[in-house]
């Protein structure tokens, strides 16, 4: 939780309540392989599953956990215009040369891979349908992500928060005395 950072919070987005209804998108939402990233069980962090560390959480699983299985939607025909929209947004895992970016590539993250700008188009076809989006991002290193936080009412560095993805739905969430 502490290792957390709020780059955007517009009109009070966050907290967020725990009694609503939430739209999770993004590719990383329940990938325990960008949320961990390189060097965690395997060199490239790549083949790692949830049956590989007991008990671990993905957003997903940790935000099912504090608003309850069935305020989780997935489909956006499912969810009505003008709610909160979470959208999970990271790097594939990567350690060494394999995740180097080369001098004449950019930083800008959507750049860097065909499925990172999926993840972009996904904040921005969210934001256009009215929703309130609340962007996270998994990073091992900072990259450029301005169009990604400009499109996000409320943006939150995650950088590789490991396998405890309830540190994370315990910032984004009001604590339970306060609804």
């Amino acid at each position: 939780s502490k290792s957390l950072v709020l780059l955007k919070n517009n009109a009070n987005t966050l907290p967020l309540s725990r009694n609503q209804k939430i739209l999770l998108a993004g590719s990383a939402a329940s990938d325990i392989q960008k949320q961990t990233g390189g060097w965690s069980l395997s060199w490239q962090g790549t083949g790692n599953t949830l049956d590989d560390f007991p008990g671990a959480q993905t957003v997903e699983l940790a935000l099912k956990d504090v608003i309850g299985a069935n305020n989780v939607v997935t489909n956006i025909a499912d969810m009505p215009t003008g709610g909160v929209a979470l959208v999970v947004i990271g790097e594939d895992p990567y350690a060494e040369m394999y995740g180097d970016i080369k001098s004449s590539q950019t930083l800008e993250f959507a750049a860097l891979k065909t499925s990172y700008k999926a993840d972009l188009d996904k904040i921005k076809e969210l934001k256009a349908a009215g929703f309130k989006v609340v962007t996270v991002f998994f990073s091992g290193r900072p990259l450029y992500v301005n169009d990604e936080i400009n499109n996000s009412d409320a943006f939150v560095s995650a950088w590789l928060p490991g396998t405890e993805a309830g540190g994370i739905t315990d910032v984004l969430f009001k604590n339970t005395d306060d609804s």
